[in-house]
Parts: C-alpha cells; structure tokens; sequence
C-alpha cells in the first residue's frame, strides 16, 4: 500500500498522521483470544517517510507519525501478506478441530460437506503448492 502527500493545507507543524496497522499484519486475526494464527509471521510491518524506513509507536492499532510535513511527502506502508492457519481457543468446543487459513485481510475456509469431509486436506495441499 502506498500514500502519497501532495498537497498540504494550512499550517501543517505538528499534524499527525495516524495509518492503521490491521491485527492480521501483526499476529492478532481478532482482538481477542479467541483465535489465534499456528505460524505466525515473522515479516514486519514496515513504514517508510520518502523512501526512508521510520521508527514508529503504535496506539490503539495505529501507527503514529508526525512531524513537519511538507507537500510532496511520501509515505510506504508495507504490510506482510504470509498465509496463516487460523485456530479456535481450545475452550470453544464446537470449533474443535476446525480452521481457515488467511492471506492478509482474505479468509479461505471450506467445508466438509461440500468436500467429503476433507477440507484440512483439500487447504493444505492448495496450500503446499
């Protein structure tokens, strides 16, 4: 994903620019325990300011960026599209033995009736390839 800045208006000292990081880019598919990724990435979020990487904080799931910005400012925001398998917490039962798998904001999911009961196969060896 990239933004570009290219017009500033008014007196722009100070502006803060918040970018959203999604939970998925950083190992969080919800806001919650209630599933969890098995591979997690070890690819991370990158932010760049014209063409420089930036060190940056995140609250409340956004990065948070200020400074002086001028028109023409450039910022890349990179996030990592790894596949993941999703997983229920093991306490909901009626989950047990179930997953997707994700690529970035997609989720896959099949079921077994429309697969003869072999949806983890069918996945993982789409997957694999």
């Amino acid at each position: 994903m990239k933004l570009l800045f290219n017009g500033v208006e008014g007196d722009a000292s100070g502006k803060m620019l918040k970018v959203r990081i999604p939970g998925w880019a950083v190992n969080r598919p919800v806001e919650s325990d209630l599933y969890a990724y098995t591979n997690p990435t070890t690819t991370p979020v990158s932010i760049k300011l014209n063409g420089e990487e930036i060190d940056y904080t995140v609250q409340d799931g956004y990065a948070l960026l200020q400074k002086e910005w001028r028109e023409g400012d450039e910022v890349t925001l990179t996030l990592p599209m790894d596949i993941h398998q999703v997983v229920s917490n093991a306490n909901l039962k009626s989950n047990e033995g179930l997953r997707a798998y994700e690529r970035g904001p997609l989720v896959y999911c099949a079921e077994g009736i429309d697969n003869g009961g072999m949806t983890v196969q069918v996945l993982s060896d789409s997957i694999g390839r």
